[in-house]
């Protein structure tokens, strides 16, 4: 019986008790929250933006995480590109032009298809505050990726 006392005594304190505000989930003021990938292309199309996570339809951002390949991926709106990069032969600072082997690039899109390029990518930083700038022409189509990459 005491025990039955003791919790009508507590759960009527906590019902007159005053509410408390709201609690905010967003971040302070004082909080940075970073872009795990910013992007700012001229082609194949112009589309600049950031995102904190990968919510925005029909836009997609894989970035690099560690293992051999320094490999990032992105998506919009009908087309993707995906770029490989070997860690082993490259080096962060490094411009590596399409044809000397070490960079490879893949795009798909309602436009066409490409794998063969002329153009550099410059290798800003790797994991976990990464970096690219892609200058690329495709060979065999009238296509090319032009833009930078970044996030943290």
């Amino acid at each position: 019986m005491r025990n039955l006392l003791v919790l009508t005594a507590v759960t009527l304190a906590a019902g007159c008790a005053e509410k408390s505000a709201p609690i905010d989930h967003q971040a302070s003021p004082d909080e940075t929250i970073r872009p795990y990938c910013a992007f700012d292309l001229s082609e194949p199309e112009v589309l600049k933006g950031e995102l904190i996570a990968n919510d925005v339809p029909h836009l997609d951002c894989v970035a690099p995480e560690g293992g051999a390949d320094f490999s990032v991926g992105f998506a919009h709106d009908g087309w993707r590109a995906v770029l490989h990069l070997p860690r082993a032969s490259a080096r962060v600072g490094e411009t590596i032009a399409f044809g000397d082997g070490r960079v490879a690039m893949l795009y798909q899109g309602k436009d066409g298809y490409c794998t063969d390029w002329d153009g550099e990518v410059v290798w800003l930083g790797d994991v976990p505050s990464w970096g690219i700038i892609v200058t690329a022409y495709c060979k065999t189509a009238p296509l090319a990726v032009v833009g930078a990459w970044s996030g943290s």
